[in-house]
């Protein structure tokens, strides 16, 4: 198992903190990274061989072990545009990963553990994170609606004000072999790409059919967009380890 961590992006909404470092970099959490808390995240589930997408202030990121694929229009695109920039890497049993999360070996075991050929993780209990997170509206989650079976139907941001989905898409991905090739070949035909996200694929794909497994996690992670976002994190994060 391989991971790809999609770090282009600039933080903006961090305010201050996000002008200076990236995202990434800039989350500090219990006198680590968020980076770094994800890098030792994945090294205890088994994970080595780990690629990095950087962007925004490439050259501040420079954790040692990691293997680096640079995505210079990160201004303009997305999530999709930055795992584009490592499609070489996207081959094998591959786990991707956003940047602004921070998760433990929980969250991540059963993913590697999936036997399908694509899954993604779900928090089926996602609006307890939307509680009082006045900065980032519930409207911006990547909400998730699943059958019976667990599959993916409906994936995306919905209408502001709006609560279609059943879990949340909290940003970790695991491909098989075929997955990798599946989702190749569907960003190859994919109508729009510009500013797209990895879940605007994700939707293009279950419109043609493909089935995307939901893994199902329960807490264990957090979200980290906004300034307020990140006070919140902390606070999590000093009760979580007391």
């Amino acid at each position: 198992m391989r991971a790809i961590i999609l770090a282009a992006g600039r933080g903006v909404r961090l305010g201050a903190l996000g002008a200076r470092l990236p995202k990434c970099l800039a989350v500090v959490l219990g006198g680590k990274t968020l980076l770094e808390r994800q890098l030792e995240v994945l090294r205890s589930c088994g994970i080595r061989d780990i690629c990095v997408v950087r962007g925004y202030r490439a050259e501040a990121i420079q954790e040692p072990g990691v293997t680096y694929v640079l995505n210079p229009r990160y201004a303009e695109t997305g999530s999709l545009g930055s795992l584009a920039c490592a499609a070489e890497q996207l081959e094998g049993d591959i786990l991707v990963s956003y940047s602004d999360i921070w998760y433990e070996p929980a969250v991540v075991e059963p993913l590697i553990a999936c036997a399908h050929e694509l899954a993604i993780a779900v928090d089926p209990q996602w609006t307890d994170h939307y509680l009082g997170r006045t900065d980032h509206p519930i409207a911006e989650a990547e909400q998730v609606r699943f059958d019976l079976q667990g599959r993916a139907v409906r994936i995306g941001k919905i209408a502001a004000g709006t609560v279609e989905g059943n879990g949340e898409f909290i940003g970790l991905m695991k491909l098989s072999p075929a997955g990798c090739e599946m989702f190749r070949r569907s960003y190859h035909q994919a109508d729009r790409l510009d500013g797209a996200s990895v879940a605007d694929l994700l939707q293009e794909m279950i419109d043609r059919g493909i089935p995307i497994h939901c893994e199902m996690i329960r807490g264990g992670w957090g979200e980290i967009d906004t300034a307020q976002d990140y006070r919140r994190a902390r606070e999590q994060w000093h009760a979580l380890k007391r």
